[in-house]
């Protein structure tokens, strides 16, 4: 509980405040017996520097020494018995160098996010098989899919030859040097093996689907990334992937001084971007846990107006707190 539960202990248990397993299979059985179903959270780039993975890597036991991303770091030559430099310049999103020391180790592990959540390293093959299994475990307990979190951050650019990372520019945003925004994170978001992955998570729900002759299970992709990259979330012809990749504009863009133009700005702005399938529909994201609720972006005068606005657009409404998810298939 170091980021409200998304640092993750165990991915085959619930926390012990929440319930038991027997309780969620429960919540499964009454949600389905009321014509709902269940998507749970997956964070896959990170665990609890507490999970029994983390603490094996940490010990360098076999099977688990590159299950997270190490580095020795940099060596210190003005004084060879001090601890190395950081191994580059990456900074986390809780502020400050996304790299931590481990006195057990003696070297760094990389945490876009909080020391607490040390990064996995996807560029280890038993790390994806691992996750995959992860995802098959709660599929076959009742699940519905998987709203994905932090989707950018899975993959880093890889070291060269010598083992070294790169230092990302700066952005100039910012004349502080702790604060995310500091650098371009060319090297640390939407590598091109993060578009990957998602197309092999959707080949597990498929194969699901397949396999026991239940309806589609979906993936809804956390990403804040450009447009172009967003889109690419949803597949091709070829290689299906998420089906709702979030789309943030309405929380990013829009606010209590928008005006109907820029609502329909904003709305034409996903649409037209779409891929030309037929199978993909749009959504729509009016808020969630990391956004400040609508009657403080919006108002309170326009909360009744904004369910209105989402509910009367074509495919996927997504409302917050607690989230539901509105299905429509409507002309567009």
């Amino acid at each position: 509980m170091a980021d409200f539960g998304y640092d993750i202990s165990d991915y085959y248990s619930v926390q012990p405040e929440y319930g038991t397993l027997a309780d969620f299979d429960l919540l499964i059985r009454e949600a389905n017996a009321l014509g709902m179903e269940v998507i749970l959270d997956f964070v896959p780039n990170h665990t609890s520097d507490e999970h029994e993975w983390f603490k094996k890597s940490e010990q360098r036991v076999p099977g688990f020494e590159d299950f997270y991303v190490w580095h020795p770091g940099r060596p210190n030559t003005n004084d060879s018995t001090a601890r190395p430099f950081v191994p580059c310049n990456w900074i986390s999103f809780f502020r400050g160098s996304a790299w931590q020391w481990s006195e057990v180790r003696k070297e760094y592990y990389l945490h876009q996010f909080s020391a607490k959540q040390p990064d996995l390293n996807y560029r280890n093959p038993a790390v994806i098989n691992t996750m995959k299994d992860v995802m098959r475990y709660w599929l076959e307990r009742g699940v519905a899919g998987y709203r994905i979190d932090a989707v950018p951050t899975l993959f880093e650019v890889a070291p060269d030859a010598d083992g070294h990372y790169p230092d990302e520019p700066l952005s100039g945003n910012t004349d502080d040097p702790e604060d995310p925004g500091y650098l371009v994170h060319i090297y640390t978001q939407d590598q091109n093996e993060t578009l990957d992955m998602v197309y092999q998570w959707r080949a597990v729900m498929d194969e699901f689907v397949q396999q026991y002759g239940v309806r589609q299970r979906i993936i809804m992709a956390e990403t804040y990334s450009p447009i172009d990259i967003v889109m690419k979330y949803y597949g091709n012809e070829t290689v299906p992937g998420a089906q709702i990749p979030f789309n943030f504009h309405f929380i990013t863009d829009l606010n209590k001084d928008s005006s109907a133009t820029d609502f329909q700005r904003i709305i034409n702005y996903w649409i037209d971007h779409m891929p030309t399938m037929e199978t993909i529909v749009p959504n729509w994201v009016l808020g969630n846990h990391d956004q400040h609720r609508v009657a403080t972006r919006f108002g309170e005068d326009m909360i009744d107006a904004m369910n209105m606005i989402m509910f009367s657009l074509p495919g996927v409404s997504v409302t917050y707190n607690v989230r539901i998810f509105m299905f429509g298939y409507f002309p567009y």
